[in-house]
Formats: structure tokens, C-alpha cells, sequence
């Protein structure tokens, strides 16, 4: 498996050459994702990989948050107040869980209804807004054009008890057993991140709910409070 420090100018094409033929690691500085291109070959490659759960669902990393709000089936003004929070950087390092489809609706990349994107920081951001400019020009014949997210999930086997992957020897190790061909990194320190997946955080039209706790979940929750939307908490019976 063969690691790059990832370059626009230097390595776009070899990258999307790699994404082309199989799923890849990329280091998102808390933890490593496995990533695929938005196509049903890139399901079917993540499926292999991760020899996937059948109540499991892949996300998207996100680079044009804007777009990605707007796609979504919720009202204008949800819509409005979280394509402002995103814009200014306040849904950064979440994954956000939005309607996208009929409530009955599911898929390996939507679940009941509700499709959730991972909305990225630098220089992750400027990556994944590079692969999203790639596929609309190159791969629109093959997938759906309004759909030009990166498929991403856990550098890990479906439902691994282990949790995450969120070390190097660990992704490596991870990649090499699974037969993948590429791990991108970035030059930032990583020891600046907190490790553990990220948090995911459910969107509805006056509330919000958090699927999952993670690095920096207090901060998203307040600015979810900002926005409006008030907080609901599953009660145990």
C-alpha cells in the first residue's frame, strides 16, 4: 500500500485513478475512513472490504456543504439557517444526518429516509471539494451528477467491536489485510486532533438529535442551540 501526502497539482489524478479501482484510506486526522467513489461499484467495493452489516450505512464527506444542505428534502429555512452555520465553519467535523428521501426509503448510503454527510475542516475540506469538481466532469455517466460526494465510513470491519481505526500502525496494518491500494494523508499534525469518530448529529425541522457522541460534540451542540433547534434526548424505559 503505497502513502502520499496529498497535493492537488501532484496527486488529483493519481487519486482518482486509485478511486477508480478500489476504496482508499484517507486520514482524517481523528480517525482513518475508508472511502469510495459515489457509484454502485464503490458500494460494492466498500461492501468487500468491510464485509458490511446489513443494518450498516455509509456517509459522504463533504466539501460543498452548501450544495450538499440544499439537496437535501428539508424545508427552506432548515435548510437556510444550516447552509449559514456550515458556511461559516459551525458543522465542521460532524456528520450531519438530513431527510433525503421518503421515510421508507433505504439503501446501503440511505437509511430510512435520512442520509448523513461529514462536513469537512482544512485541508480536508479542499480535498474532498477536489474529488467532488473530478467526478461531476469525469464520472457523470456513471453516477448521479447532483450526487458527487465521496462515499466514506470507519477504517474497519462492519460492526468491529474494536471500534474506529484512529492509528497509523493500526490503518496500515488494516489496509495491507484488506488489499488497499492507497492511504492519503495530510501535512498537519496530528496530534492536535481528538481521537474517535466523529459525531453525528440528526437534523429536523425544530430539533435536533445526537446519534453519536464524538470529538467536539459539545461545541456542535451549542451551535445546533444557535441555529434554533432544540435538543432531544431518548429516554430509557
Amino acid at each position: 500500500m503505497r502513502t502520499i501526502l496529498y497535493n492537488r497539482e501532484s496527486h488529483l489524478t493519481d487519486v482518482f485513478n486509485a478511486l477508480s479501482n478500489n476504496a482508499v484510506l484517507v486520514d482524517l486526522g481523528s480517525v482513518f475512513a475508508l472511502v469510495s467513489m459515489p457509484t454502485a461499484k464503490g458500494v460494492s467495493q466498500m461492501n468487500a472490504i468491510k464485509n458490511r452489516l446489513s443494518n450498516k450505512y455509509y456517509g459522504s464527506l463533504v466539501g460543498d456543504v452548501k450544495k450538499f444542505i440544499q439537496h437535501s428534502k428539508g424545508s427552506d429555512e432548515l435548510k437556510n439557517k444550516l447552509v449559514t452555520a456550515g458556511l461559516s465553519g459551525e458543522l465542521n467535523n460532524a456528520f450531519i444526518r438530513l431527510p433525503w428521501a421518503e421515510e421508507s426509503f433505504s439503501t446501503e448510503i440511505v437509511h430510512l429516509g435520512t442520509h448523513q454527510g461529514l462536513v469537512l475542516s482544512e485541508p480536508f475540506k479542499s480535498f474532498a471539494l477536489d474529488l467532488e469538481r473530478e467526478i461531476s466532469q469525469r464520472e457523470g455517466s456513471q453516477s448521479n451528477p447532483k450526487f458527487n460526494w465521496l462515499l466514506g465510513s470507519s477504517a474497519n470491519i462492519s460492526g468491529d467491536p474494536n471500534g474506529s481505526i484512529t492509528t497509523l500502525d493500526k490503518a496500515l496494518s488494516f489496509g495491507e489485510q484488506r488489499g488497499i491500494e492507497l492511504l492519503i494523508r495530510f501535512e498537519v499534525d496530528s496530534e492536535k486532533f481528538e481521537k474517535g469518530s466523529f459525531p453525528i448529529i440528526e437534523c429536523t425541522e425544530k430539533s435536533y438529535r445526537v446519534c453519536r457522541e464524538g470529538p467536539g460534540i459539545n461545541r456542535i451542540s451549542k451551535n445546533m442551540e444557535k441555529l434554533g433547534l432544540s435538543q432531544v434526548i431518548e429516554r430509557s424505559s
